[in-house]
C-alpha cells in the first residue's frame, strides 16, 4: 500500500507539474501576444503621427515654393485644414488678420496660393467663399488683390454663388468685375441643395440683379446647361453684312472656277490668239 500511495503520490505532482509548466507557457504566450500588439498599436501611431507630419511640411512647401508653369491652375492646388492661418482669420471675419498673413508672404506666388487653397474639412471652402457668403465686401477685396479666382466648393458653389443667394448687389458687381473669365463665373452650376442645377442667375431674387447675371437659355427647364454645350458661350454667331457680301464673291469666283474647269475637259478651250 505505501508503494501504491508513493506512485499516486508522484503521479499527482508529475501532473501538477506539467499543469504548471502548461499555464506558465499559457502566460508566456498571452504576455508575448499582448506585446506584439501593443508594439503593433506604437507603430500604427508613430506611422499616422509621421505621415500627418509629412502632410503638413507637404503643404507648407508647397505653400512657400514656386509653382511650376503647367501648374498655375488654383483648382490642382493641394487642400488645406482648419489649421490654415488665413481660412482661421477669415472665418473670424477678422480684416486685420487677413490683411497680416497676406503682408507677411514674401512673394506674389505665395499669396495667391493661399488665397485659392481650399479648406478639406469645411466643404472645400476657401477664404473667398468665407468673405462672400457674410457680406465682407473689404475682406473680398484684398483677398481678390492677393490672387483670390471662383474657385468651386465641395458641392459646385463658387463665391459669386454665395453672395448672389444673399442678393449683396455691391459684392456680386466686384466678383464680376474682379472675375478671370466672367462666363465661366455666370455660368457655373451647383447641385448642392437644389432641385435642378442652378447657375448664380437662378439663386437671387432681385432683378436688376438677375439681368446683370442672366446669359442666353437661362430660361431654359435645364437652366442653359444644353444650350451652353451647343452654342459655347451662349451668344451664337452673328453673321454681318460683310461677311454675307465675302461669302457671296466667294461662292461666284468658284462658280467660275468650276465652269472654266469643265470647258476645258470638254474641249472647249479659249483660244490664244483672236481672229480679225
Amino acid at each position: 500500500m505505501d508503494v501504491d500511495d508513493a506512485a499516486m503520490n508522484a503521479e499527482a505532482r508529475r501532473l501538477e507539474d506539467e499543469k504548471a509548466r502548461a499555464d506558465a507557457a499559457a502566460a508566456a504566450d498571452a504576455e508575448a501576444e499582448f506585446r506584439a500588439l501593443q508594439r503593433r498599436r506604437e507603430a500604427e501611431i508613430e506611422a499616422a503621427h509621421a505621415e500627418r507630419e509629412k502632410r503638413a511640411r507637404e503643404l507648407e512647401e508647397t505653400r512657400r515654393k514656386k509653382l511650376k508653369p503647367g501648374n498655375r491652375d488654383a483648382c490642382s492646388l493641394p487642400y488645406v485644414d482648419g489649421t490654415d492661418p488665413l481660412y482661421r482669420a477669415a472665418s473670424n471675419g477678422d480684416i486685420a488678420a487677413v490683411k497680416r498673413v497676406l503682408k507677411a508672404m514674401k512673394t506674389k506666388r505665395e499669396r495667391w496660393v493661399a488665397a485659392n487653397s481650399r479648406n478639406e474639412d469645411a466643404d472645400d471652402q476657401s477664404a473667398l467663399h468665407v468673405a462672400a457668403s457674410r457680406g465682407y465686401l473689404l475682406m473680398t477685396r484684398e483677398l481678390l488683390d492677393a490672387g483670390a479666382e471662383l474657385l468651386p466648393d465641395e458641392k459646385g458653389r463658387t463665391p459669386l454663388h454665395l453672395a448672389a443667394a444673399n442678393d449683396d448687389e455691391p459684392l456680386v458687381k466686384l466678383l464680376l468685375k474682379r472675375a478671370k473669365r466672367k462666363w465661366d463665373a455666370k455660368t457655373a452650376f451647383t447641385t448642392g441643395g437644389y432641385s435642378r442645377p442652378a447657375a448664380p442667375v437662378h439663386l437671387c431674387k432681385k432683378p436688376n440683379l438677375r439681368k446683370l447675371l442672366e446669359f442666353r437659355g437661362c430660361g431654359d427647364d435645364d437652366g442653359g446647361q444644353t444650350r451652353i454645350k451647343v452654342e459655347g458661350d451662349g451668344r451664337g454667331v452673328e453673321i454681318t453684312t460683310s461677311m454675307k457680301i465675302a461669302a457671296g464673291v466667294a461662292a461666284f469666283v468658284v462658280a467660275l472656277y468650276v465652269r472654266a474647269r469643265r470647258q476645258i475637259e470638254e474641249g472647249y478651250a479659249r483660244p490664244t490668239k483672236y481672229v480679225r
